[in-house]
Formats: structure tokens, C-alpha cells, sequence
């Protein structure tokens, strides 16, 4: 059941979003203040109960956060205010500043990785925590498994983790 909470907000940032849904339902967005959300699908985990604070449908928790934080911090703080509801997912958010966190709701709690708990800035659709766990196994990380960027076989986080590790910017001209 509902509680009979209500959210209105104004925009204190413009943003661009990217959805696949339509109008006003973001899956990721950039805002004018460079902070950026991308979620990612994560099955078998729970958002706090109903009943617990103000709630949004989970893309429009992107675009409020989008509207109103300038920074990391700010969504981090908001976070654990303002729950999403709706779809499975967690979340990756950047600022202009390089801080990156992820914020995932796990087992009705939030857990945030930022700073020295986030030692790759990447997310793929497990939990942070697994994904490391998965990358330990592979050599560079703890590991003996050679990442072998030709094998399609070698998952997504542990490509990012080994290709974010090789990048110098000393021998690109790009980081894109």
C-alpha cells in the first residue's frame, strides 16, 4: 500500500536523456552540470519496502536526481532519502569531477561503492560485489585466468577492468 507522499521538484538542471521507453522516462542522462546516471538491469534484489520514505518509478528517479544534484555526493545523500520502485536495476553516477559511485539496493538496503570500494569504475548487471569476485579470478587482479579480449567468453566487467587498467593517455589520442 501507498503512502500518500508526493514529490514536485523544478529542474535546477537541464539535462539529455536517453530512453527507450519515451518521453520523460530516462534509462541514463547527462545534465548540464556534468553529472551522469546509467543504470543497469540487476536481478534477484529488492528496493526498501513500500511504505519507507518518498518513492519514484526508477526513471523517474533518474531524472529527479538529474534535475536536482550537481555532484555524486548529492545523489548519494538524496539516495537514501528518495527510493526507486519499479524494475530491477542499480546504478553508475559520475560527475564533472571524476567522483563515480554505484548505488545498488540490496536486500532492502543500500550499498554504495565510491571511492577505494570502487577499484574498477564500471557496472554490468550483477552486483558490484560479484563482479569483483568474478575479476579476482583473472591475472592482474588476484588471479591466474589470462584476459583474452578476443574470447567472447571473458565477461563484460572484467573486459572494462583490464581495458580501464591498459589505457594511457600518454599513447591514445582519445580516451573514447
Amino acid at each position: 500500500k501507498y503512502l500518500p507522499y508526493s514529490l514536485n521538484w523544478i529542474s535546477e538542471y537541464g539535462s539529455i536523456t536517453w530512453s527507450n521507453q519515451g518521453r520523460d522516462l530516462p534509462d541514463a542522462g547527462v545534465n548540464e552540470a556534468g553529472l551522469v546516471i546509467e543504470e543497469m538491469s540487476l536481478s534477484n534484489h529488492q528496493y526498501p519496502p513500500i511504505g519507507i520514505s518518498p518513492r519514484l518509478f526508477q526513471m523517474q528517479w533518474v531524472q529527479y536526481h538529474l534535475d536536482t544534484c550537481s555532484t555524486v555526493e548529492q545523489v548519494i545523500k538524496s539516495a537514501s532519502l528518495i527510493f526507486p520502485d519499479g524494475w530491477p536495476w542499480h546504478f553508475f553516477v559520475a560527475d564533472k569531477s571524476g567522483n563515480c559511485a554505484t548505488l545498488e539496493y540490496i536486500d532492502n538496503c543500500l550499498v554504495v561503492h565510491t571511492g577505494e570500494t570502487l577499484p574498477v569504475t564500471a557496472l554490468c548487471n550483477s552486483t558490484y560485489e560479484e563482479e569483483l569476485r568474478k575479476l579476482n579470478r583473472y591475472k592482474g587482479f588476484g588471479g591466474r585466468k589470462k584476459v583474452d579480449l578476443e574470447d567472447k567468453n571473458i565477461p563484460r566487467f572484467v573486459r572494462a577492468a583490464h581495458m580501464l587498467n591498459a589505457y594511457d593517455p600518454q599513447n591514445c589520442s582519445s580516451s573514447v
